[in-house]
């Protein structure tokens, strides 16, 4: 369900921009359902580095809380 390209960056807030990037990725695909959302997050965790995981999970928390 999830295609695209993925980017490597250097941030000085990266859970903004990991909020942002996924916002964007769900506005794009119209994700809606909960299975689709924990596929993102799993994407989003496999592709990053394990020091990112805890500021992408937290990102991915205050989306599914908005």
């Amino acid at each position: 369900i999830l295609s695209g390209i993925a980017e490597e960056k250097t941030s000085f807030d990266p859970e903004k921009d990991f909020r942002e990037s996924m916002a964007e990725m769900i506005s794009a695909t119209q994700i809606k359902r909960p299975e689709h959302l924990r596929e993102l997050l799993a994407c989003y965790l496999a592709l990053n580095a394990d020091r990112h995981h805890g500021l992408i999970v937290e990102a991915f928390r205050n989306l599914w809380n908005e």
